[in-house]
């Protein structure tokens, strides 16, 4: 008697690793994008409309409005990527 783990799993194993793999695979690649890209950030408003990061320098709109899409990007895919990891370390472990 089969158990219903190894009913759904039968024959979509490695599918799903595959799917998790590519889940956990962009969350690693946003997270690695945004530490080399907004080195300077937490950015917040100092002059003139102007935002100024950790250093003090001193940077435009635009750049503020992209650190926040990544941020959002980021806390909206990071949980989805924390489930992958758990569903993958337990697909991993061997049906006995």
């Amino acid at each position: 008697m089969r158990t219903l783990r190894e009913r759904i799993l039968v024959g979509r194993r490695f599918k799903l690793q595959a799917l998790l793999f590519c889940i956990l695979a962009w969350c690693l690649a946003l997270f690695v994008y945004g530490f080399v890209e907004y080195t300077d950030s937490p950015y917040k408003l100092c002059q003139g409309g102007l935002y100024c990061g950790k250093t003090g320098m001193v940077y435009p709109y635009e750049i503020y409005a992209a650190w926040k899409r990544w941020m959002g990007l980021l806390f909206a895919s990071w949980p989805f990527g924390m489930l992958a990891g758990y569903a993958l370390r337990h697909l991993r472990k061997p049906v006995a």
